[in-house]
């Protein structure tokens, strides 16, 4: 052995020497130490033998370069644990070293293998790697953020000028901070960054700027809070309704740190709201109309059947419940087809409108009037006994005998023949108490006309001259 062997045992590091055939002449005591085999074991043995799991052709090839060339071979820390095993070695990471120490004669090469420990630098290389890995993520994530910050606030931006509101913020000075595009454009600014620093004295509607900084120190003096206020617009454009909302900005401590503003243009929507409250009166109107219309007679102008149908039904719902009496009179003309014979049909007319105006101005205010088919009419008393129908019926008689009505140059005058009945316990039926004043007119028609008769409970009819007033029932 040419190497002088000798100065191998102390060094702190594995070293072995081998031929180029990976022969190994000397161990020394570090090898020893770490993998557990004596000298005696393994010299003249090859490495390859010894380590089966070594990659022979990769390790023989970069041996023999190295004997070839006299160029050091390093094995890296990450292939050693296949190079050089260890078997309850205290080093944790190796790196080895194979280096052309001589050639010899015969052509062939002695070899320097060392090995040694690198765990502590590997450790401080793998913090470095950890805390540059570490840096770096906490780079890329800063990264992200500060690009998805610029993504947020490019959205806000385009959600502000995308929305159909004005909005805008200020300082406590009431300066401006900042608004969107249809704000600025309100202003008669041709972008939203030409604002910041401006106040209202500066803007198209200066001569409002006082009322304006008196709204912002009231809103951020906590005095008031205007919130979706409609209100017409102050300004130029005249005839315009806005919708504004004004609140507070705060910082993070809670102090006031200026006014965040909004408005809306309403205009639209106030005249589609006026014009919808519009057709809600006129479509009141003209239910109210219908209702009227379709309870009502047109020629006349009182009631109609069904009108008088249903104030007869509440007249008996009354009764039911506080027992307050009732009469029904039935009032028909006399000799009403020879008019329409002799005059014609706009005669009659004029007659039928004639008589049920006179029976209303005739009644007393609580009494209903309703034109009950043809030239018939009946007539609701309410709070009315047979004394009482009777008094007003010789009223009504007399009042239609005294009229006359102007046709074509002439006046024309006509008499009604009346019937009653009194609606009370006995006679409880509504259809029963309307053929009792039927029969009642039925038999003033029969005494001549121009009078009144009203039903007794017992059927029996209480004729009158047209003078006297009958008490019956």
């Amino acid at each position: 052995m040419r190497t002088d062997t000798c100065l191998l045992d102390p060094v702190p590091w594995g070293c072995c020497v081998a031929d180029e055939n990976g022969v190994i002449r000397h161990w020394n005591q570090r090898l020893v130490q770490w993998t557990g085999l004596p000298p005696a074991r393994v010299l003249g043995k090859t490495l390859f033998s010894l380590f089966p799991r070594l990659d022979e052709r990769r390790v023989r090839r970069r041996i023999l370069a190295t004997a070839a060339t006299g160029a050091p071979a390093h094995f890296s820390p990450v292939l050693l644990p296949q190079f050089f095993p260890a078997q309850g070695a205290q080093a944790q990471v190796q790196q080895a070293t194979v280096v052309r120490t001589r050639t010899e004669g015969d052509g062939g090469a002695e070899l320097l293998i060392t090995v040694a420990d690198v765990t502590e630098y590997a450790e401080r290389a793998a913090r470095y790697r950890s805390l540059k890995d570490l840096a770096a993520a906490e780079a890329a994530q800063r990264h992200m953020v500060e690009q998805a910050l610029r993504q947020s606030e490019t959205m806000l931006k385009d959600v502000l000028d995308a929305i159909p509101v004005r909005v805008f913020w200020k300082d406590t000075d009431s300066r401006y901070l900042g608004c969107n595009d249809h704000f600025a454009r309100d202003a008669g600014l041709d972008s939203p960054g030409r604002i910041v620093g401006l106040s209202d004295d500066d803007l198209i509607w200066a001569h409002h700027a006082d009322r304006y900084r008196e709204d912002d120190r009231r809103v951020m003096s906590g005095a008031t809070r205007r919130v979706d206020v409609e209100e017409p617009s102050q300004r130029s454009d005249g005839g315009r309704w806005l919708q504004t909302t004004k609140v507070p900005l705060t910082g993070p401590d809670g102090a006031v740190t200026g006014v965040l503003g909004c408005y809306a243009d309403i205009t639209e929507r106030r005249r589609a709201q006026t014009e919808r409250e519009q057709l809600i009166a006129e479509l009141s109107e003209l239910r109210q109309r219908l209702e009227i219309e379709v309870v009502t007679d047109p020629l006349s102008g009182a009631l109609n059947r069904r009108g008088m149908n249903a104030e007869l039904h509440r007249a008996v719902a009354a009764f039911g419940r506080w027992r307050n009496p009732f009469a029904v009179v039935l009032a028909d003309m006399d000799h009403f087809k020879r008019v329409n014979d002799t005059h014609g049909h706009e005669a009659g007319d004029l007659l039928i409108r004639g008589v049920a105006d006179t029976l209303r101005l005739a009644c007393r205010e609580t009494d209903i009037v309703a034109r009950w088919g043809g030239e018939e009419f009946l007539l609701l008393l309410p709070a009315t006994q047979a004394a009482g129908a009777g008094h007003l019926m010789e009223r009504l008689r007399v009042a239609v005998e005294n009229a006359r009505w102007p046709f074509q140059g002439r006046d024309l005058g006509v008499t009604v023949s009346l019937g009653a009945a009194c609606f009370d316990a006995e006679d409880g039926d509504l259809e029963a108490i309307i053929q009792a004043a039927d029969q009642a007119l039925y038999e003033a028609k029969a005494a001549g006309r121009n009078r009144w008769v009203v039903k007794s409970p017992g059927g029996e009819a209480a004729p009158a001259p047209p003078w006297q007033v009958v008490d019956a029932c």
